[in-house]
């Protein structure tokens, strides 16, 4: 692809876009000549972080949620540390953290030339308590469905022998 011409090529206002391989060609009567490429690579700092829920949101307590962070830098981040909007220390460091209570958990990914933090997302813990209760439910429920057959079987037998 040309991007201009003269025995200079200046770029302003840089920006990631710019990052690729360069060649020089130069013309004249006896033919054309092409430089050795050379490889631009521009840096910045992490941009479009965020944050990703492997499974749901929504756990059972006890368990846990996997978050991960994920951005976009050069070089890429290696530095990653997660916050719950309560606290104002750190909760964990690296890429993916394990949630294992109700809040709002952001990361933060740095690299040498800068940090960004993601928007929060929402983890919301479920006590036992209330799966003890759909269990208990929905096995008395079973039990006055098969309790009601029954009965409805025995009162079709009472009505044959009369």
């Amino acid at each position: 692809m040309f991007v201009g011409s003269g025995r200079i090529y200046s770029i302003s206002k840089i920006s990631s876009d710019h990052s690729e391989e360069y060649k020089c060609r130069s013309i004249n009567e006896y033919g054309e000549e092409y430089s050795a490429a050379v490889t631009l690579h521009v840096m910045y700092p992490p941009r479009n972080v965020s944050v990703s829920i492997n499974g749901s949101g929504v756990i059972v307590e006890g368990d846990s949620v996997t978050l991960i962070c994920s951005s976009d830098s050069n070089p890429p981040a290696l530095n990653f540390s997660w916050f719950k909007e309560t606290q104002s220390s750190a909760v964990g460091s690296g890429q993916s953290f394990s949630a294992l209570q109700s809040g709002r958990f952001y990361c933060e990914a740095h690299n040498q030339h800068g940090s960004q933090r993601s928007d929060a997302v929402t983890v919301t813990v479920k006590g036992r308590l209330g799966i003890l209760y759909i269990s208990v439910g929905v096995i008395c429920g079973a039990a006055v469905i098969i309790t009601m057959l029954i009965w409805r079987s025995r009162m079709k037998k009472r009505k044959k022998h009369t």
